[in-house]
C-alpha cells in the first residue's frame, strides 16, 4: 500500500485595513503525504497554513521597511 499526495494550491491577497488597498499577493503551493487520502489533504492545509503565515510575516516587514 503506497503513499497519497495531495496538492493545495492558491493565493492569500493582504489589504490595508485602513484604506483597503493591497499591501501584497502571495501565491500558495503545498504537497502533502501520507498513507491515508484524507491525512495527505490534511497535511497539504497544514503545510499550506504555515507557508501562509510565514509569507504574511515577510510581506508586512518588507512593506513596513519602506519609506
Amino acid at each position: 500500500m503506497g503513499n497519497y499526495v495531495a496538492y493545495a494550491s492558491g493565493s492569500l491577497e493582504l489589504r490595508r485595513v485602513a484604506d483597503g488597498r493591497i499591501v501584497s499577493v502571495v501565491p500558495l503551493q503545498t504537497k502533502g503525504f501520507h498513507r491515508k487520502r484524507e491525512m495527505a489533504a490534511l497535511n497539504a492545509m497544514k503545510d499550506g497554513g504555515g507557508q501562509a503565515g510565514e509569507s504574511v510575516v515577510k510581506a508586512i516587514f518588507a512593506n513596513e521597511s519602506k519609506p
